[in-house]
């Protein structure tokens, strides 16, 4: 994958730039050009993963590249319908774009600033998507919430790519297993911090609920890649020896899965209770890194991302598919239908009843020869 790497890159740059370039017809969505060159990466994001399965080197990683770059390319294809006449359009495919490419750029990294270098890219870049859902004062919470814990997790990040490299020396992420006792622990809460505050989990858990006023193609790239990073940076530092961080996120998660399935069940529209849905399913990955269990959570990073990006796209035209439904004619009960159950059912319940009244109460002739034979067998 060396060489697809640089090349998946580019493309994704590409489509950064595309997002930028001027449209010559107005009956395409400004911006929407990022499309075209989403396909060529995610074509290479398939050879990518093809080429990982060969040579059985990093199949997870190149299956999480592939994942967020599909997902990115669906998303931004729905948004050129429905984002068209918006006029941060255009940012919305830069920003996105830009999104994966940090997001891919983690994912392919081999030493810990590199790693760092694309989780903040990422980080930057899903902050100013969360600022493009308008002006009003449901975004402006959301986006310094989401500001405030994304960026703790980030500084706790370097924070632990600087212990990391001054105890070993190297930034290369082989050299984490050699780290000693009391940086090993230290790292591995930073870390754990990190993930925590990626996947908007207890105690950092405020700025995922408050996401839910933005734009549904940012709400789909947010709940169905962004947050799942936490569980692909605790498998990267995974050699780290020492069991502070697994402690910590298992912790955070259990909490948080507790937590936000009670929230869950209190929310009365669509977009609040999927909120709320994320923040337990990502509660339950960090259980299942912290346990060890990173195969299953591998599993369930794919399984969820495809499922809650249909469900928030699914969740912008819920509205429309209510009136429609409410605008067509109700069908008329039919009265011989309803007789005709009536008596059904009633011929039903009396034949039972009488069956049961002859299994528990035998009939005249019954007792007449039971009598009988009992008298009989008295004579004899």
């Amino acid at each position: 994958m060396s060489l697809i790497a640089p090349l998946l890159t580019a493309a994704l740059l590409a489509a950064v730039v595309a997002a930028l370039l001027p449209d010559a017809t107005r009956h395409r969505t400004p911006g929407s050009l990022a499309v075209w060159p989403g396909v060529a990466a995610t074509a290479l994001a398939t050879l990518g993963l093809a080429s990982a399965l060969a040579e059985s080197a990093d199949i997870a990683g190149a299956a999480l590249a592939l994942l967020i770059v599909a997902l990115t390319v669906v998303v931004q294809v729905y948004a050129s319908r429905n984002l068209r006449g918006d006029p941060r359009s255009r940012g919305f495919f830069a920003l996105s774009s830009l999104a994966a490419l940090g997001s891919t750029t983690a994912i392919a990294a081999n030493d810990v600033v590199l790693l760092a270098a694309g989780w903040t890219v990422s980080t930057l870049s899903m902050i100013a998507l969360i600022a493009s859902g308008g002006s009003g004062p449901q975004t402006r919470v959301a986006v310094r919430r989401s500001a405030v814990a994304l960026l703790i997790g980030d500084a706790a990040l370097w924070t632990a790519v600087v212990v990391a490299t001054a105890s070993t020396g190297s930034i290369s992420l082989a050299a984490l297993g050699s780290l000693d006792a009391a940086s090993a622990a230290i790292v591995g809460a930073l870390v754990a911090v990190a993930a925590i505050a990626r996947a908007g989990s207890f105690p950092l858990h405020g700025w995922l609920p408050a996401t839910a006023a933005t734009t549904t193609p940012v709400s789909a790239l947010l709940h169905a890649g962004f947050v799942n990073a936490g569980a692909l940076l605790l498998l990267r530092f995974s050699p780290v020896p020492s069991a502070v961080g697994p402690w910590i996120a298992g912790v955070a998660g259990a909490l948080t899965l507790l937590i936000a399935t009670l929230a869950m069940l209190t929310r009365a529209d669509v977009k609040g209770r999927l909120v709320h849905s994320t923040a337990a399913q990502m509660g339950f990955l960090l259980l299942a890194c912290a346990l060890g269990a990173y195969g299953l959570a591998f599993v369930h990073v794919i399984g969820h991302a495809l499922f809650k990006a249909s469900l928030f796209l699914g969740a912008g035209s819920a509205v429309e598919h209510a009136l429609r439904a409410r605008a067509l004619p109700r069908p008329v009960p039919s009265r011989i239908g309803q007789v005709t159950g009536a008596l059904l059912v009633g011929g039903t319940a009396a034949i039972a009843l009488v069956a049961i009244d002859a299994f528990t109460h035998p009939t005249a002739a019954v007792v007449r020869a039971k009598r009988r034979r009992t008298a009989v067998g008295c004579v004899n």
